[in-house]
């Protein structure tokens, strides 16, 4: 019921709080739009079923209006009718993308050939997919000055494993992927990144709310000359460079005052909780086992 009064605030109507009849949101809706020429995106539907309650709102008018969907799952596509499968980047876009994330600039290369050789392999196991490439090319950028960039750039090559190349199981390999950069980062932004999975699809976190969240449950480690909550920021900016985190709403000294998370990192970082029994999701849109002791319970409601 959620969805369609959401949906009416979008469409400008905003007097539907004490409406829980939800025959009547639908009603409203289709009123709405019998005479609008609308495009509507309808982003990431988990579920068919979820798709024809969704439809029941909609309308087909003279208009020329159109309705976009969007899934991660090809059977969810296949039904809603019409799927077009998005191409992943080509060779020479992935490595644009590649380079500006590492130096800066798109047309700058690595300092030398086998690193360039390695930087290669590193890009195609992820398979044209820029949300792989900015979180791998995110974490090289990090370590570039640390350590020798051929061998480290190396073992992150060989923790790949398959990757997204040629993959018939996109999903679980861009998990894999992704577990790449989780597995690299220190212990405290774990915890705070796995501490994210308690928000739902798609929300708005709030930088304030958020670190002192994470001050409560101990997660920040005190620094001399440091507030506990100054520290909790830098974490928070960290996840940002790492590109695990999306920043929103900056300020006047461009730092980000919220972000929100990739649905595929949210998918891995809830993967994650649930495994290590350190959060337990309720109500999700993905049904989850409860285990005999639950050390943090998130309800979800749609």
């Amino acid at each position: 019921m959620e969805i369609f009064k959401n949906f009416l605030g979008q469409l400008g109507n905003n007097n539907c709080d004490g409406v829980n009849d939800e025959g009547r949101l639908i009603e409203k809706i289709r009123e709405l739009l019998e005479t609008m020429r609308y495009i509507i995106v309808i982003d990431d539907i988990w579920d068919i079923h979820v798709w024809e309650i969704i439809k029941r709102a909609l309308i087909e008018n003279e208009y020329g209006s159109r309705i976009i969907t969007t899934t991660r799952i090809l059977d969810v596509a296949e039904q809603v009718g019409g799927d077009y499968k998005l191409r992943p980047l080509s060779s020479v876009d992935s490595r644009k993308l590649f380079n500006q994330r590492i130096f800066g600039v798109q047309d700058r290369y690595p300092p030398n050939q086998r690193a360039l050789d390695i930087s290669e392999k590193n890009l195609r196991k992820c398979g044209g997919v820029p949300l792989a490439i900015i979180t791998i090319a995110s974490m090289l950028a990090s370590k570039k000055e640390e350590e020798c960039t051929y061998q480290y750039w190396s073992r992150v090559y060989e923790s790949m494993g398959s990757g997204l190349e040629n993959s018939f199981d996109s999903l679980k390999d861009m998990r894999r992927i992704l577990s790449v950069s989780y597995y690299d980062l220190p212990a405290h932004l774990k915890t705070c990144l796995l501490y994210l999975s308690l928000y739902p699809e798609d929300y708005k976190i709030k930088i304030k709310e958020l670190v002192w969240r994470w001050v409560g449950e101990g997660f920040i480690h005190g620094k001399q000359g440091k507030s506990l909550y100054e520290v909790g920021e830098d974490y928070f900016h960290e996840l940002i460079n790492k590109s695990l985190i999306q920043p929103l709403d900056f300020d006047g000294g461009n730092m980000a005052m919220s972000c929100r998370i990739h649905d595929m990192v949210l998918d891995l970082i809830t993967f994650l909780s649930i495994e290590e029994n350190f959060l337990t999701p309720i109500g999700g849109q993905q049904p989850v086992l409860t285990p005999r002791k639950i050390r943090r319970l998130s309800f979800h409601t749609s």
